[in-house]
């Protein structure tokens, strides 16, 4: 084996650095006090950190299988998937495998794929809800931060018509987590331990709403005998009040 011994190299003409046109070998640690660039591909294996000041630019994608933290992410966010992500805004088409989230916004399409193609259909879709097992009378406020569906299964529930005051939570208006133009849908399924149990008044923060309910007129009794009545609420934000819709369905 040949051995060189040099404290620099440069080319021919010394004035400028040598080439190596079979490429090149290094065993050991290499350091480089300058500019390093590469007109070819870099592979490397078993990087446990990369240092970057700049912009890194991965063209055909990212694949991590531990945590990736970032201060901030630039593009429409169309390939994310796998994310738990404490807030995700985006523009444009977004398909999403897994997305856990605390307040995300999308504008355009939002795609929840199961394995394979992305599918708008098909895919189990789940929202929050609230059991109350505890008997329940007299007039409820109904905090949505809890969940969008309730389950009211007492059978001693009271047996009185009574109003539902829909909310955010106990400190904050539901007004101001919504937007002109916004639409929310509530459903309360009531256990009805009596005709005379029934929801006649809606009530949105506290003022009461003229609801527009299925079939022209309000509910006047309930099913009765522990059945169970299912009331659904959609509620249009306007920017100047509510639109409110309301149908009741007895379980009889």
């Amino acid at each position: 084996m040949s051995r060189v011994r040099a404290d620099r190299f440069s080319d021919r003409e010394g004035s400028g650095a040598p080439r190596f046109d079979a490429g090149i070998v290094v065993a050991g640690v290499s350091t480089f006090s300058g500019n390093v660039s590469i007109a070819g591909t870099l592979t490397y294996d078993d990087v446990t950190n990369i240092d970057s000041v700049g912009l890194i630019t991965a063209r055909s994608g990212i694949i991590a299988t531990g945590i990736v933290t970032a201060t901030s992410f630039h593009g429409d966010g169309s390939a994310l998937s796998g994310t738990g992500i404490a807030g995700v805004s985006t523009t444009g088409h977004t398909t999403l495998n897994t997305l856990v989230s605390a307040g995300s916004t999308f504008k355009g399409d939002v795609y929840f794929a199961t394995a394979g193609t992305p599918q708008s259909h098909g895919s189990l879709l789940k929202q929050s809800s609230a059991l109350v097992a505890s008997a329940t009378s007299g007039n409820l406020n109904i905090e949505l931060k809890n969940g969008n569906v309730l389950l009211f299964n007492s059978t001693s529930n009271g047996n009185s018509a009574f109003y539902v005051n829909f909310r955010y939570d106990s400190t904050t208006a539901l007004s101001t987590q919504t937007n002109t133009g916004d639409v929310i849908t509530a459903t309360i399924i009531w256990c009805s331990t009596g005709t005379s149990s029934y929801i006649n008044v809606v009530d949105i923060d506290g003022v009461t709403q003229t609801v527009n309910w299925v079939g022209g007129s309000a509910p006047s009794d309930g099913s009765g005998s522990n059945k169970f009545d299912i009331y659904t609420f959609t509620m249009f934000d306007t920017g100047a009040g509510w639109t409110v819709f309301g149908n009741q369905t007895k379980c009889s």
